[in-house]
């Protein structure tokens, strides 16, 4: 019977040492903790393939990741803008045309930064827009219009970003700068600056953001160079993990423009942008991506080879109801067809490491 029992002692023993390695082996794993969310503003399936034309490759690195199509109309309408879509892409809630932020009722819903926030996590947004623009006011302040530039502002300096960059805006350069500078934000029009501050909450407030394949720009600063600066602010002395809103805004915008060229050097912007990303998260295990657009912009149609390439491929003159691709990194799902409300609940999990 000792014996039986000095046996059982020292099974027990070795299950609980047994057990407590790999409990220290668990603390070691790296869940995925970190959300990058990417949007390319206006950007169709048809804006992809007339951009592998011009660019005459088979697949960009991004399309490895397809995971299906978004549907992206709004509360009140088939067709939506981006602020309506961009505040479903960030809260899950569908809205009416215009509105940041809000719902039908002009009731404040939540954002995903906001979210994020609770949770301890670093967060930041980076546009080719201007940082009051749709789509990143969307996902950091609420507002009955998108037009409504001051009260935007004043939202975002009194939100949950710490990090906001995008194109140089007047709004953001004169009597608008007070409400960032009363709640702490540093604030930068120089890239070169941008690069050398680290910590604290920042408006990055940016001279020449434009697409280095434009042959117009001058001295660009591409939405690479933003990314790059970023992710490494966001990872600075961070073990929370953070979220980070990128997005190409004018691939809509040379859209809207009917400039098919133009539309192609934006898309080229944003693919360099991904292309870092995912050499970036390809050597951690602890970052998942979101990657897709607010809606389809002027009925783009795929030309037959590079040569046919023309402004005529638009057949619209604004949005349309197409739905737009997926692409999802680090995230698992059996689901191919999505309502935009429904990746702001993907990007929930991510955030609450669920």
């Amino acid at each position: 019977m000792k014996k039986l029992t000095k046996a059982l002692c020292c099974c027990l023993a070795l299950c609980f040492v047994l057990t407590f390695a790999f409990t220290l082996a668990g603390c070691n794993t790296s869940p995925v903790k970190n959300l990058i969310y990417i949007i390319g503003d206006g950007m169709g399936f048809n804006h992809i393939e007339n951009t592998k034309l011009y660019m005459e490759v088979d697949q960009l690195n991004f399309e490895q990741f397809y995971a299906g199509e978004v549907t992206t109309h709004c509360a009140d309408s088939d067709i939506t803008d981006s602020a309506a879509s961009a505040t479903a892409l960030a809260t899950g809630k569908k809205t009416n045309l215009d509105y940041v932020g809000l719902d039908p009722d002009g009731k404040k819903l939540k954002n995903i930064m906001e979210i994020s926030k609770s949770y301890g996590k670093r967060t930041a947004i980076v546009t080719t827009d201007v940082i009051g623009g749709a789509t990143p006011a969307s996902f950091s302040a609420h507002a009955e219009s998108r037009d409504d530039t001051v009260d935007i502002i004043k939202s975002q300096a009194s939100g949950k970003v710490d990090l906001l960059v995008g194109k140089w805006s007047s709004a953001y350069a004169y009597s608008n700068k007070k409400h960032f500078d009363e709640k702490g934000f540093a604030y930068t029009e120089s890239v070169d600056e941008l690069k050398t501050m680290q910590s604290g909450k920042i408006v990055g407030n940016i001279q020449n953001v434009d697409s280095i394949y434009n042959p117009s720009a001058d001295n660009p600063t591409s939405l690479k160079t933003l990314v790059e600066y970023a992710l490494d602010y966001l990872t600075k002395d961070n073990k929370k993990g953070f979220t980070l809103m990128v997005e190409g805004a004018y691939i809509d915008k040379h859209s809207h423009e009917q400039d098919i060229m133009s539309m192609i050097y934006a898309m080229m912007d944003l693919n360099d942008a991904i292309d870092y990303i995912l050499e970036w998260v390809s050597k951690r295990d602890d970052t998942a991506i979101i990657f897709t657009a607010d809606h389809e912009t002027c009925g783009l149609q795929k030309a037959e080879n590079k040569d046919a390439l023309d402004d005529d491929l638009y057949t619209a003159d604004y949005h349309t109801s197409a739905n737009v691709p997926l692409y999802l990194y680090n995230i698992t799902t059996d689901q191919t067809l999505f309502d935009n409300t429904e990746l702001f609940h993907l990007a929930k999990k991510i955030v609450k490491n669920r």
